[in-house]
């Protein structure tokens, strides 16, 4: 069975909650996003994450956001 593509209106984008780059803005394209085992969204293909350069309090973030806007329905599984 293949996974379903994840669909939205726009990249997730969010500002850095961490010290060090407060402030700065990311945004995570929908295609960088994966549904893992447990249907819970994954960003960790996304560079800043896969290659360690999104600092720590943000890596953090970036699941509790996605959870969030799954549980909302701003993001969700294609039906394809």
């Amino acid at each position: 069975m293949a996974t379903p593509r994840v669909i939205g209106l726009s990249p997730v984008t969010f500002a850095s909650e961490d010290p060090a780059t407060l402030g700065q803005e990311y945004q995570i394209p929908l295609s960088a996003l994966k549904f893992d085992a447990h249907g819970a969204l994954d960003a960790s293909d996304w560079p800043p994450i896969k290659d360690s350069k999104l600092k720590p309090k943000d890596v953090t973030l970036v699941p509790l956001l996605l959870a969030d806007l799954l549980k909302r329905g701003v993001l969700s599984a294609s039906s394809t």
